[in-house]
């Protein structure tokens, strides 16, 4: 599993700090130890389109922080 940290910049909206997950399935655990690497984040989205987030579910909260899938990033960008 690998892990990359981003900050999207949004006209007129708070900024949003996210980290992509490369991971089959996405479990709490993976944003838990994603949480670890880079400290406190909003989302955490899934990158790979197989698999599944498992645990609290995909739009789910897990510890904090919004779970995703990549398809619903773009939606989640515009939200306030």
């Amino acid at each position: 599993m690998a892990f990359t940290a981003r900050v999207y910049r949004r006209r007129g909206l708070a900024d949003l700090t996210g980290v992509l997950v490369d991971a089959y399935d996405m479990s709490a655990e993976c944003v838990r130890h994603a949480c670890d690497l880079y400290g406190a984040f909003d989302v955490a989205v899934k990158m790979n389109s197989h698999g599944s987030v498992t645990g609290r579910g995909d739009g789910g909260r897990v510890d904090g922080c919004v779970t995703l899938k990549c398809g619903d990033l773009m939606g989640r960008l515009k939200k306030k």
